[in-house]
């Protein structure tokens, strides 16, 4: 036991070999082995350790620790979270990339969009889109208003209105029946087209009994039998049209003031009874057109609004603008039942499709967002070549066929998109 305990003493081992003494300061230096060292238990019996096994002692503990740190369980990603990434990023919601020919001119171009030859009418940018069951009626900066069919798989231009309104139009919509259409320009102008039995739309001999003024008369909307108008001004103030008066002459029914900002969005809901209103400075209102009052002054987005939307129950508006966020108000409480995230920039444009399951929602940054309204979630998102989606409507779905939008926006362009078909 002497001999062991000789061989064992720390300065015998520093004169017969000096290299162990530099790495065995550091692994002394660690508390805890400072205190093993300072307080043995045994310390009569002090085996002579190997001086590899001293000096490979830092990293045998580091090893050990690293052992612990890969058998901690790390946080997995479930399925269903990577199910709903992708289903965000665009790939639930495919795109046709099929080439074929145009129907008006004859040459090649993708199967999903407008040939880029045949709407060239459209130099600036498309900012309203509204369509009916068989029919897209597109306003934009130029002159022209013009209607491409829904029925036929290249979507051709099947008719012009020339010189509708000389500024350009910033507005245009339909009622549900689709038997009449309302445009404003940017004159302050406000016209209204009949289709006819053939699908040809013309001009109809109805004027509002206001002058026209630019922001006079801004944003504009439709009741479903198309009978009454509800539109917005410059000031604030809300009106609300009876087209059916006689003589061609419209008659102002209803009239409300809010607080003076600019009424940026309007809307009606199908039956007419109520009509909302999106300001500048980010507040809502619902009118209650029957009692003629104001039923609720809902909790603003602090932001300009410029899109509301009634779901097509009306027992929801969806509402938003330069928050990036869309909110759902429910319309006999005026509470706001939830928030949709998920933008990056101004949304332009909502709406809701015909059954109310889905909405969609159209951004300065070119993306077009599909939401479920059961889940509050964002299920597909499809970028926009053109840029700015200024415009994204639901088309009337076709019985045994997918959900189909258009969007449009900067650049003159408009897309058609549909349901993927299978899992996707």
């Amino acid at each position: 036991m002497a001999a062991i305990r000789h061989l064992a003493n720390p300065s015998l081992l520093r004169a017969l070999l000096p290299v162990s003494n530099a790495p065995l300061r550091p692994v002394l230096g660690i508390p805890v082995l400072r205190y093993i060292h300072q307080n043995s238990l045994f310390p009569s019996i002090t085996l002579p350790i190997p001086v590899a096994a001293i000096v490979g002692l830092s990293s045998i503990l580091s090893d050990i620790w690293e052992s612990i740190l890969r058998a901690v369980p790390k946080k997995k990603t479930s399925h269903m979270k990577k199910r709903q990434r992708q289903m965000a990023s665009g790939k639930h919601l495919k795109d046709v990339t099929e080439l074929n020919k145009c129907s008006g001119c004859g040459r090649v171009k993708r199967a999903h969009v407008l040939c880029p030859y045949c709407v060239q009418a459209h130099p600036t940018d498309v900012f309203s889109i509204a369509p009916i069951k068989t029919h897209l009626l597109s306003a934009s900066g130029s002159s022209t208003i013009r209607i491409h069919s829904t029925t036929e798989p290249d979507f051709p231009q099947i008719q012009t209105l020339d010189g509708a309104h000389k500024l350009g139009c910033h507005h245009i919509v339909t009622s549900s029946e689709g038997k009449r259409a309302a445009s404003t320009g940017f004159g302050g102008e406000v016209k209204f087209w009949a289709c006819g039995e053939d699908g040809t739309w013309t001009k109809e001999d109805v004027e509002l009994d206001v002058p026209p003024r630019a922001g006079e008369l801004w944003a504009i909307a439709l009741s479903g039998d198309g009978r009454y108008l509800a539109s917005s001004s410059y000031d604030g103030k809300m009106s609300m049209w009876d087209l059916a008066a006689g003589d061609g002459a419209a008659t102002r029914i209803r009239h409300y003031e809010t607080k003076g900002s600019f009424g940026t969005c309007v809307d009606i809901s199908t039956d007419a009874a109520l009509l909302a209103s999106g300001h500048q400075n980010g507040s809502l209102h619902i009118f209650n057109n029957t009692t003629s009052r104001l039923l609720h002054s809902l909790p603003g987005l602090l932001s300009p609004i410029r899109s509301i939307r009634f779901s097509p129950l009306s027992t929801l508006l969806a509402a938003a603008g330069d928050s990036r966020i869309i909110g759902l108000y429910d319309v006999r409480s005026g509470e706001q039942v939830a928030q949709l995230l998920g933008h990056q920039a101004w949304i332009m444009s909502l709406d809701w499709s015909d059954t109310g399951e889905w909405l969609l929602s159209g951004a300065w940054d070119g993306k077009a967002k599909v939401w479920r309204t059961e889940t509050r979630e964002c299920v597909a998102t499809q970028g926009f070549d053109g840029g700015t989606v200024w415009a994204g409507r639901w088309l009337p779905r076709v019985v045994g066929g997918p959900e189909r939008f258009a969007v449009a926006g900067q650049g003159g362009g408009i897309g058609f998109l549909r349901e993927a078909s299978g899992s996707g």
